[in-house]
């Protein structure tokens, strides 16, 4: 597990923020294949999605499975992934 999708799963926006900052990759994957966005998608962290979101992050990354963000959503992430597009 990368540092920022550690701070995903956490919902530590600011040390997000600060690792993008420094050039984190955005687009990194754990072993399952989830990247920060997925992460922060599961956990129900809206703040940290918008932000992923609003840096480029892929919406329509998949997992090793082949489920997407909007798949794995919280209800108000579903809500505002499905606003932007997310398939």
């Amino acid at each position: 597990m990368t540092p920022l999708i550690q701070a995903s799963y956490n919902g530590n926006l600011e040390v997000v923020k600060y690792l993008i900052s420094v050039g984190a990759d955005k687009e990194a994957k754990n072993n399952d294949g989830w990247t920060p966005l997925i992460q922060a998608s599961f956990e129900g962290h809206l703040e940290i999605v918008k932000y992923l979101i609003s840096v480029g992050a892929n919406k329509q990354a998949r997992d090793n499975v082949g489920r997407t963000s909007l798949y794995v959503s919280r209800e108000e992430v579903k809500n505002y992934l499905i606003s932007i597009g997310a398939q």
